[in-house]
């Protein structure tokens, strides 16, 4: 999960920004990830992410009215277990970093 945070804080110039902190040591964060990209819903990064076939979510997750405190209507979320490789997550980025640059043209 490390890497994935380091990549998505790595993505902050093209407007992805991270939701809960980059922290991962003691109870800091739970291993799910939530992000928004500015100008893009989070529906369509998901559904771009389909064509990958890697299961990430979009939505409000039971948290519509933090949401709205924090200005946002959902939320992209990335969710790791014990299992996950390495060589997933890359999968993930990559795929990712393909569908940013996919949705930035549009």
């Amino acid at each position: 999960m490390s890497r994935f945070l380091e990549y998505i804080a790595s993505e902050a110039s093209r407007g992805v920004r991270l939701v809960g902190t980059v922290e991962t040591g003691g109870f800091k964060r739970v291993p799910t990830v939530s992000f928004v990209v500015d100008g893009v819903k989070s529906q369509q990064v998901v559904e771009q992410m389909d064509k990958h076939n890697i299961g990430i979510r979009f939505g409000g997750f039971y948290s519509n009215r933090l949401l709205a405190a924090l200005g946002l209507e959902s939320v992209v979320r990335v969710s790791f277990v014990h299992y996950n490789t390495l060589e997933e997550v890359e999968k993930l980025i990559v795929a990712l970093q393909q569908v940013l640059g996919s949705l930035a043209k549009k």
